[in-house]
């Protein structure tokens, strides 16, 4: 939301991603410490067109979705077919 309302005035958005870029980036490596993620959110701002990644909903998944029920599930299973049994204890 913060990102995209710099659009409310035409052809001042892709200006103020300038400033929002570093502080995208600092959130999201504050939020997740994860500094790819981040470096990913910054050229995300930075490069023209390119606003409509949800790059912290992808950070926010990358960190938490393991511990999502049917994610853990699938990892689960995952694992226990590489195991070669089908029980995953």
């Amino acid at each position: 939301v913060i990102g995209s309302s710099s659009y409310a005035i035409p052809g001042f958005g892709e200006l103020t991603d300038v400033v929002w870029a570093p502080t995208q980036a600092f959130l999201i490596q504050r939020m997740y410490s994860n500094t790819i993620i981040s470096w990913i959110g910054f050229w995300e701002e930075i490069l023209p067109f390119t606003d409509w990644i949800p790059t912290a909903i992808i950070g926010w998944l990358y960190t938490y979705g393991p511990y999502m029920p049917a994610w853990y599930a699938m990892e689960r299973r995952r694992w226990a077919s590489r195991r070669g049994s089908l029980k995953a204890d």
